[in-house]
């Protein structure tokens, strides 16, 4: 095993909340990597323990280890240095043990922690820290042991965490132009808000990966930095999203104020949505039309209905959200058919159902979406990104300024995406056979300049 120093940052988000009065006494021997801040006080009476969040990450930044929560890793490549288990907890008091426990792809335990004393000095309570356990992937047996692994956080033997993440071989890259030369423009958009989602690899066995959503989540996070100017810590970028992050991301049917709503300033901040992976059509529903469903990673499709994220829902809440522009970008279908063709709903035939369209409720916001009703939502093996987003992308380089005045309107990324003569329908037909694809535009004012290049 590689062993590597331990480390103790204090977490920058609660510098300004609480003074910083001990930091927590965490012993690790033999351990790889682990690293712990917190924040101490005198509470009376002392609050519940929780673990609110817990990430996978193969970048701890110790000045900010809680940006592993906003920009999660679910695909490792074997050429990573580590992996981390990344943890937040609140409300510690007294002497407690923690344990971390690593799994490897056939399920046998790769690596413990063994239990090791926590403590807040003076018996007060940690009211907020941030813990994190690496193991070294390069250069040790796990660079070797491709797959799904998982690990397991334990506080006082109670399991209160776990997350599971693939170790993928990295295959050589190759040259595409939307992921070179990303344009640089002077846009500045400091109080813009971005989720930015791509669901790959899902956990149900008749679910086929989205090849490329990752790639697509992680070229368009950076076009929103460097091309639109949106600041990197106001983009959310996840990767295998389950129902719990999107409820937690966009909000409930119940209550709308999820962590996007909590990100906005009222009539300040522009809003941007980007998600690429599965879409279903609500089986069990009677109606003719079938309701459009996102398909979170632990979503089974066939019950959709039960543990998916309703595109209605989406929609909903986006239009109540105090924000100044909203945009939306869907690469996805709901026809239960993936990119590469194959059916991941059994025992129905996706072409005959048609889907339920749904629109945008609110003057500022825009959609545009990678395909109509039950059509499929197609891959570009040759650019390695989702047809699609390819050519979102393509249009963001400046393809899409067609009289040439230095901006893209919605309308003119619209129209180069949708050309039947160069976008993404005559490439679908042309590298599916046939294949149908039409991207769809929702909402008003689409002479409103996406991007700036001046």
């Amino acid at each position: 095993m590689k062993y590597m120093e331990d480390t103790m940052k204090p977490p920058a988000r609660v510098k300004a909340k609480f003074i910083f009065a001990a930091i927590l006494v965490m012993f690790f021997w033999m351990t790889h990597l682990t690293g712990c801040s917190s924040n101490t006080a005198a509470v009376n009476p002392s609050p519940a323990f929780s673990m609110p969040n817990n990430a996978i990450t193969n970048d701890v930044d110790q000045s900010y280890p809680e940006k592993a929560f906003t920009n999660p890793k679910s695909d490792i490549a074997n050429t990573d240095e580590y992996v981390a288990s990344v943890t937040e907890f609140k409300g510690l008091t007294g002497s407690n043990e923690v344990r971390w426990d690593w799994f490897d792809p056939q399920g046998k335990l790769y690596y413990s922690t063994g239990n090791h004393p926590v403590s807040s000095s003076g018996g007060k309570t940690a009211t907020d820290g941030i813990a994190w356990h690496k193991i070294s992937v390069k250069g040790d047996r796990a660079e070797s042991l491709e797959g799904k692994w998982h690990v397991d956080v334990y506080v006082n033997d109670t399991l209160y965490k776990s997350n599971s993440f693939y170790i993928s071989k990295k295959t050589e890259s190759v040259f595409v132009d939307v992921n070179v030369n990303v344009p640089r423009t002077a846009m500045k958009n400091p109080d813009a808000v971005a989720v930015v989602i791509g669901n790959k690899n899902y956990w149900h066995k008749d679910v086929p990966e989205v090849k490329y959503a990752i790639r697509d989540a992680d070229a368009v996070s950076e076009y929103l930095v460097k091309t639109l100017g949106y600041r990197e810590k106001n983009i959310m970028t996840l990767y295998d999203a389950p129902v719990s992050v999107f409820n937690e991301l966009f909000g409930t049917s119940s209550n709308h104020k999820g962590k996007l709503f909590n990100f906005i300033k009222p009539g300040k901040s522009d809003v941007f949505v980007y998600y690429s992976g599965h879409g279903a059509p609500d089986l069990t529903a009677s109606e003719t039309e079938k309701k459009a469903y996102i398909v979170p990673v632990d979503c089974d499709p066939a019950s959709v209905s039960m543990n998916g994220y309703s595109l209605d829902l989406l929609y909903s809440n986006l239009a109540k959200l105090p924000a100044r522009h909203v945009t939306i970008i869907m690469d996805t279908c709901f026809s239960g058919v993936s990119g590469s063709g194959e059916t991941f709903i059994k025992s129905y035939s996706p072409f005959i159902l048609p889907v339920k369209t749904v629109s945008v409720q609110q003057p500022n916001t825009i959609s545009i979406t990678s395909a109509q009703g039950s059509q499929v939502s197609s891959w570009y093996e040759e650019k390695q990104h989702s047809l699609f987003t390819y050519f979102f992308l393509k249009g963001m380089q400046g393809a899409a300024d067609a009289n040439k005045d230095g901006k893209v309107t919605y309308q003119e990324m619209y129209d180069y995406v949708s050309d039947p003569h160069d976008g993404v329908p005559y490439y679908a037909r042309r590298l599916f056979n046939g294949r149908e694809q039409m991207p769809t535009i929702d909402g008003s004012n689409m002479d409103k300049v996406l991007v700036i290049y001046e």
